[in-house]
């Protein structure tokens, strides 16, 4: 998300914004939506930049966010002209700019984060022993099911209707989280030490409740390996977002 709307600003083309103004990735105003199960986005990025211009131009924040989302469209366009990654994208009082994903996106995103690798069994130097246990089942539920050979990197995250396949609460709330945690490690401005520690523990909670509701050998046993591998993809991704937090061992 951050990487199109630096791109939108970039495209921009209005008169009334001074030349000269600029904006930081790191600094891009882009906060989670307070739902912990939708996944998007709300900015405050037209008010940041004309925040240092004159009143006149500061007034011109709406109209300069909707060029904002304007842009964003194109990037990522509607399902009608063939895209369909973005979703609903309104501009706020005062310019805000709130910005909905789509599955789709989503989908993409963690076959993105899978494509990295399951992880290994062994978790390196972990903060507490729940970011231990966490790293262990993510990585002993892979090594499980290769063994009974239906593991695969590639999870069919999508249903028929282009839905994300795992809609349970506690998976939608983990993946959230998860996309939430990407968005702070992939962030120009890396985060500190102490702020990957809460990011590494807020995971492994979130993890536990994931896999006290959501059993990839539940769906296999009940013939659904669809579900089961997304399922079991989910862990994967788990392991290799948590992983990401810690310092190398």
């Amino acid at each position: 998300m951050r990487s199109s709307l630096i791109r939108a600003i970039a495209a921009l083309d209005l008169p009334n914004l001074p030349t000269n103004v600029a904006i930081a990735p790191a600094q891009i105003p882009l906060t989670p939506d307070r739902d912990d199960v939708r996944i998007g986005y709300r900015s405050a990025i037209a008010q940041r930049l004309v925040a240092n211009c004159a009143p006149e131009v500061r007034s011109n924040a709406p109209e300069i966010a909707t060029e904002i989302a304007a842009q964003i469209e194109r990037i990522w366009p509607r399902p009608d002209i063939g895209g369909g990654e973005l979703g609903a994208i309104s501009v706020g009082s005062g310019g805000a700019l709130d910005l909905a994903i789509r599955d789709r996106a989503v989908a993409r995103w963690l076959a993105g984060v899978l494509a990295r690798g399951p992880g290994e069994a062994t978790p390196p130097n972990a903060a507490s022993w729940p970011i231990d246990y966490a790293l262990d089942r993510c990585a002993s539920w892979a090594v499980a099911a290769e063994r009974e050979g239906w593991f695969s990197l590639e999870a069919d995250w999508l249903d028929g209707d282009g839905r994300l396949r795992l809609g349970l609460r506690a998976e939608r709330t983990a993946i959230a989280a998860l996309v939430r945690a990407g968005d702070r490690l992939d962030a120009a401005r890396p985060p500190k030490v102490s702020e990957r520690d809460k990011l590494a523990a807020r995971l492994a909670t979130d993890f536990e409740a994931l896999h006290r509701h959501s059993r990839p050998w539940e769906a296999y046993h009940q013939g659904d390996r669809a579900t089961a591998t997304a399922r079991l993809g989910l862990y994967c991704a788990y392991g290799v977002i948590l992983r990401a937090t810690l310092p190398p061992p």
